[in-house]
């Protein structure tokens, strides 16, 4: 790939494979492929290019992953809005969740009219269920297909509209 070089450094990122998904976006975004953009991500390639794709990436991800969005919702890992959480603006989508929170959801503030998806599995597929209203406990709030089942510890991809 242009850009190449064996002498860049990768370490001005390091928590960068902590972060599923952002290797897709970067991928997307410089019409390569995500396993390249893993590959330079783990140091078995090298590129500036790509490099400086993910670090913006990354801080990019850090601003919004802490900061209650004017319009967006966030992501609990206990109910009444406790626990870790993190955060996400109207128009973002995650296709696979954040480290540590993939079937650990147990609880949804949506803030200004924005409306979540939720889905199953990840790639936004599964089932899915959307919401313009907070859910302090997803213990109650049941999937479609199963209302013996609910969605806490459930969640796997999400978009914010």
């Amino acid at each position: 790939m242009n850009g190449d070089n064996p002498d860049s450094n990768m370490t001005s990122i390091p928590s960068v494979s902590l972060f599923r998904g952002i290797y897709n976006r970067v991928a997307k975004r410089l019409a390569v492929d995500p396993s390249y953009v893993s590959r330079v991500a783990r140091g078995e390639r090298k590129s500036l290019v790509v490099e400086k794709a993910l670090a913006e990436e990354v801080r990019i991800h850090r601003e919004i992953y802490r900061r209650r969005p004017d319009v967006g919702v966030c992501f609990y890992r206990d109910i009444n809005f406790r626990g870790d959480y993190f955060c996400m603006e109207r128009g973002m989508s995650y296709e696979s969740l954040p480290p540590g929170f993939n079937d650990r959801i147990s609880s949804v503030r949506i803030f200004r009219r924005a409306e979540v998806s939720l889905f199953n599995d990840s790639n936004f597929r599964g089932v899915s269920a959307a919401s313009r209203e907070s859910i302090p406990d997803l213990r109650y709030w049941r999937l479609p297909t199963d209302s013996s089942r609910s969605w806490n510890d459930r969640i796997s991809s999400i978009q914010v509209r």
